[in-house]
């Protein structure tokens, strides 16, 4: 397939106030999904810390009376 055919295709387009509202709604998402990427990153490093803490108190024998 050709450039020149390619040309035949009709390309359904939204208006310009809709394709300004999807660009303002993917903008929201992706800093949302920002936003949650690093709460999942801070939450992670917690429980890698707890672990260690964990295995530290296991191994001096602090997790039985």
């Amino acid at each position: 397939m050709s450039i020149s055919d390619l040309k035949q295709f009709m390309v359904m387009m939204p208006p310009l106030e809709e394709q300004g509202e999807i660009v303002r709604q993917a903008s929201r998402m992706l800093k949302m999904a920002d936003e949650l990427f690093a709460r999942v990153e801070v939450a992670s490093r917690r429980v890698e810390r707890s672990s260690h803490a964990v295995l530290a108190k296991a191994f001096r024998g602090g997790l039985i009376p």
